[in-house]
């Protein structure tokens, strides 16, 4: 049998292995010892959903904290458990535990322990004996009852009580999932894919004319890529003012980088463009940062010649003309910058 402490406290059901247990000496001598009977099967065959009947179990013992409601959470070595092997579990919490039969009855396993490295849920005999359940035992298995109702039967499966519920029967088994029907697969689909997605009309002829079998009577579903690549954009219908005098409006553009850098070195071009007169400048630049400053260099050149001021600079929403500096001189000299939306001329 196992061996249980908490709190320095050694626990064991066969007295002879308490006179020899080092736990039990020490804890004599100091005399710190407490009659407490906790005690723990070593039980691995089992699945970790499967609840036990146990009877060397002072207390139930739980895997899962998703039915034990109001848990309170226990301190380090608190209540501490030694299974068979030697091995040392501590409990993490202890609260009463809600065990959910499928027939809708509830069984509360009150100061039930919370045990994540156990590997099968216990119930304890003698806890439930205390709350005035009845427990009748035979070869088979074992029924559950409090007064005259019955609460559940356990099945004897490889010498263990297990419960496992089922209606009528009182057998604690889940049952399988109904598996989902397997959908008839849609020839026609099939080939409208390998094919290249040609129409139903040349894959019926293609059927007449002995290339491919009969593809049966399940209609095919509308291929979303098919609609996609027959989409068109409406034409913009919109139309901009044209403005009347030079300087009243520049568009900004930047083209690159491209691939093959001119003699300078330079990878990208800037262009200017006069919205009344359609007069065009270029200029190279080698980074997208050179941006602001040949705006400031094509803006002294045109004004000064023309002697007229810029007043609207209209760009494409790109990251260089949106900087900080960028703006706040557009905005200390008087100049609005309009954004064009994406995908518009």
């Amino acid at each position: 049998m196992n061996h249980i402490m908490s709190k320095g406290v050694s626990f064991h059901k066969d007295a002879k292995r308490k006179k020899i247990c080092n736990v039990h000496l020490s804890c004599t001598r100091n005399k710190t010892y407490e009659e407490r009977n906790f005690v723990l099967e070593s039980i691995m065959a089992v699945e970790t959903s499967t609840w036990i009947m146990n009877s060397g179990a002072s207390r139930h013992v739980c895997n899962s904290l998703q039915d034990l409601a109001d848990h309170r959470k226990l301190s380090k070595r608190e209540i501490v458990l030694r299974v068979g092997n030697g091995t040392q579990i501590s409990a993490k919490a202890v609260s009463t535990f809600h065990l959910k039969l499928p027939h809708g009855e509830t069984l509360e396993l009150k100061e039930c322990l919370y045990l994540p490295s156990c590997v099968k849920n216990l119930i304890s005999i003698s806890a439930l004996l205390n709350e005035d359940y009845t427990i009748t035992f035979n070869r088979m298995g074992c029924s559950l009852q409090q007064g005259n109702r019955i609460i559940c039967k356990c099945t004897m499966i490889d010498s263990l009580y297990q419960i496992q519920i089922v209606e009528n029967s009182n057998r604690l088994i889940e049952m399988p999932r109904p598996k989902r029907p397997r959908e008839e697969l849609n020839l026609t689909q099939v080939w409208h894919l390998n094919l290249g997605h040609i129409g139903q009309d040349r894959i019926q002829m293609m059927v007449k004319q002995g290339y491919l079998e009969s593809l049966g009577s399940v209609p095919m579903p509308t291929c979303e890529s098919c609609l996609q690549s027959k989409m068109s954009n409406l034409p913009f219908l919109g139309k901009w003012e044209r403005v009347t005098k030079l300087l009243e409006l520049i568009h900004i553009d930047v083209c690159g980088p491209l691939s093959t850098t001119s003699r300078g070195g330079f990878s990208y071009f800037i262009t200017f463009t006069d919205d009344y007169s359609r007069l065009g400048y270029v200029y190279l630049i080698k980074y997208k940062s050179e941006v602001f400053k040949k705006f400031k260099e094509f803006k002294n050149e045109v004004e000064k010649q023309i002697g007229k001021s810029i007043k609207i600079l209209r760009s494409d929403r790109g990251g260089e003309y949106l900087g900080i500096e960028f703006l706040e001189y557009l905005k200390k000299h008087g100049i609005l910058s309009q954004w064009t939306p994406l995908g518009t001329p």
